[in-house]
């Protein structure tokens, strides 16, 4: 008997446990067993081939397996009802040994071709393993059954290495929708399933797309460390593959670590304006979800007058000293947002319209481009207020979202183009 493999000459790893279909001759079957060596063996059986286990199978091996069970179809030429016993009874069978199906090998050599066909569908999304027996000499001109003795064991490529590709399509589509939680979860299925020379890139697309999710919850460390480890698996990859979509991911990637590095080191300035309005139009531009992008959009707003006033003036605007206000606004400001603490020191917190008045009066550029766009500000902040998020029971329509977008950006003075923008992932 030979042994060869798809991957290349040699004999796999025996697996922990098997699951071969069984038809008229047995050989086939312990052939693949003593190839193996499974520690755990299911039968997959038809009424009519269930006889051979005991009498022609077992005696014949030339090791003892630790357990063997079997699975009867209740029909060999009926699909539905094959792919039915196994979905039931298979995940149960391998509860019950304390394995997991991906550290199963599935052998489609024996049963009725409905049979095979039935084993193939049912352990697809699981086991990550096929075999064959094959043979160098058949009966009936080469055209019947293998002869006795003549047998070839066939490892099979793993299937998933092809069928990752859809599966990787799903998931680029899910990521190109803002989904990359459900993205990550699927590339990490499929590193389950793939042969292990496959398994890094899956594992490195799985730790990039929890990284941009991480992201997009403002966890930007979390985000920062997900995105390093992708680098350090896919770059290697990517270079070798000389792929330009791969090799510009990678820039991408890179470029993104570094601008959350200065953005934790920045620690409340610019950046985290830009970052929240780049969050607001994901959430608009890829979900439609406007009342979410306009709550951002207005936080945003607030933000940069904040920002504005600590990083040029020295001024936090939840503590704003009564000095620091200028006379020709001090009565009016300390009248309306005064707050006196426990022990009786006097300080103001100003809200976003305020600290615009302040940032205006100190002649900052800030405040200027705020009052030259008002009244616009003024009707679209209006109907945010009016919003179901807000303080209101009507949803914001996209069209506020997309006035107010644009508005938001001028007044921070961050560029729209210039926001960090998560990349397309290659399929």
């Amino acid at each position: 008997m030979d042994v060869i493999s798809s991957a290349g000459e040699g004999r796999f790893p025996s697996p922990r446990a098997m699951v071969l279909s069984l038809g008229g001759s047995p050989a086939p079957v312990i052939v693949s067993l003593n190839a193996q060596r499974p520690e755990y063996v299911c039968f997959f059986v038809s009424p009519e081939s269930k006889t051979s286990l005991v009498n022609e199978i077992l005696p014949k091996l030339d090791y003892r397996p630790v357990h063997y069970d079997w699975i009867e179809t209740p029909s060999a030429e009926n699909l539905l009802e094959s792919c039915g016993i196994l979905l039931r009874e298979l995940p149960r069978l391998a509860e019950k040994w304390g394995i997991p199906l991906a550290e199963f090998a599935a052998d489609y050599t024996g049963g009725t071709k409905t049979m095979s066909v039935a084993l193939a569908l049912v352990t697809i999304q699981a086991v990550g393993r096929y075999t064959y027996v094959g043979g160098v000499e058949r009966t009936k001109g080469g055209l019947g059954v293998v002869v006795d003795g003549k047998e070839k064991m066939l490892f099979q490529a793993n299937p998933w290495d092809a069928l990752a590709v859809g599966a990787r399509q799903r998931a680029s589509l899910l990521f190109a929708r803002g989904r990359y939680e459900a993205a990550a979860e699927e590339f990490e299925g499929v590193a389950s399933l793939v042969s292990p020379a496959e398994r890094g890139i899956y594992q490195g697309l799985s730790a990039m797309a929890r990284g941009y999710a991480e992201w997009d919850r403002f966890a930007h460390s979390k985000a920062q460390g997900l995105l390093s480890q992708s680098l350090r698996t896919l770059e290697p990859l990517a270079k070798g593959s000389g792929q330009t979509a791969w090799i510009d991911l990678m820039v991408g990637v890179r470029s993104h670590v570094q601008w959350l590095r200065h953005l934790d080191e920045e620690s409340g300035g610019p950046l985290r304006v830009a970052d929240l309005i780049a969050n607001a139009k994901r959430r608009g531009d890829l979900e439609a979800r406007y009342d979410d992008a306009v709550a951002r959009l207005y936080s945003a707003l607030e933000m940069a007058a904040r920002v504005g006033l600590e990083a040029r003036h020295g001024i936090r605007a939840s503590r704003v000293l009564r000095e620091q206000i200028p006379v020709s606004l001090q009565e009016e400001f300390c009248g309306q947002y005064g707050k006196t603490t426990e022990d009786g020191r006097f300080f103001l917190k100003l809200p976003h319209y305020a600290a615009f008045r302040l940032l205006m009066e100190l002649k900052d550029n800030l405040g200027s481009r705020y009052f030259v766009r008002e009244k616009e500000t003024k009707v679209l902040l209006d109907q945010r207020n009016s919003s179901i998020l807000a303080h209101g029971d009507k949803p914001v329509g996209e069209k506020v979202y997309r006035d107010l977008l644009p508005l938001v950006c001028e007044v921070s003075g961050v560029s729209e183009v210039d926001l960090p923008q998560f990349p397309a992932l290659p399929v």
